[in-house]
């Protein structure tokens, strides 16, 4: 299996097939990965998903052929809102970020972000 089958698909412009998760169970994702999908993207802007349901779908495709990405809130004013739904609400949003891209997740996506 290749390092990153995901982006060997995209850099070959090869057509890749995957599905949006926006709800809570994570059989959905471990369907993704008995069909073969090649990525599931984990909405976290427009679904209702916290930290932990986030968590649990990455954890479900890891080390497979699917890719997990995840899209977090869109920048709204000068902040950006990340809902962990975590005992502990003094949780930082930009670590939460740093623990799933430590986890090898094979992208984060920010809507609408632009380069500096």
């Amino acid at each position: 299996m290749a390092r990153n089958p995901l982006r060997t698909k995209l850099q070959a412009n090869e057509n890749t097939i995957g599905l949006w998760v926006t709800i809570e169970c994570a059989s959905i994702a471990e369907i993704a990965v008995a069909l073969q999908l090649d990525w599931i993207t984990i909405d976290m802007e427009h679904g209702h998903l916290g930290f932990k349901e986030v968590m649990a779908h990455i954890r479900a495709v890891r080390n497979t052929h699917t890719a997990a990405l995840v899209r977090v809130p869109a920048a709204r004013g000068t902040s950006t809102r990340i809902e962990l739904r975590m005992p502990d609400p003094s949780c930082n949003p930009y670590l939460a970020l740093a623990v799933m891209l430590g986890i090898v997740l094979s992208s984060v996506w920010v809507p609408n972000a632009q380069p500096r």
